[in-house]
């Protein structure tokens, strides 16, 4: 056999064990590549999920916004409101206080009234008992 043969004849075997290599590399890489292709799938799957989520979502964002902004636009209402509610404040507190000094204005004036109406009643009386007086004395 000349070197050449040997040479060939080893080359031969080489390749004949790359081959079993391979078809052994290709058992092992088929199981992987159909969890591949299976993974591939679930993230499209995950994908368009995530579309339909964001579909989904992008209306409640909008309307969060719009809500936002009535929220803002309500504060600024109120804001107004306590600006036109506090003059009106300052004044019943102001109107208490008068009434309170016009009670107390009632009171001393009761106060006073009281013995004048005593006073009066007084006077009826008598009044009374002197027309019965001058009735007597005329009937006499």
């Amino acid at each position: 056999m000349c070197p050449l043969d040997a040479h060939l004849t080893s080359l031969k075997a080489y390749l004949t064990s790359f081959e079993a290599h391979l078809t052994s590399l290709d058992v092992h890489l088929y199981p992987l590549d159909a969890h591949l292709t299976s993974l591939k799938a679930y993230l499209t799957s995950f994908e368009a999920h995530l579309t339909s989520l964001d579909a989904h979502l992008c209306p409640l964002d909008a309307h969060l916004t719009s809500l936002k902004a009535y929220l803002t636009s309500f504060e600024a209402h109120l804001t107004s409101l306590d600006a036109h509610l506090c003059p009106l404040d300052a004044h019943l507190t102001s109107l208490k206080a008068y009434l309170t000094s016009f009670e107390a204005h009632f009171t001393s004036l009761d106060a006073h009234l009281c013995p004048l109406d005593a006073h009066l009643t007084s006077l009826k009386a008598h009044l009374t008992s002197q027309e019965a007086h001058l009735t007597a004395i005329e009937a006499y």
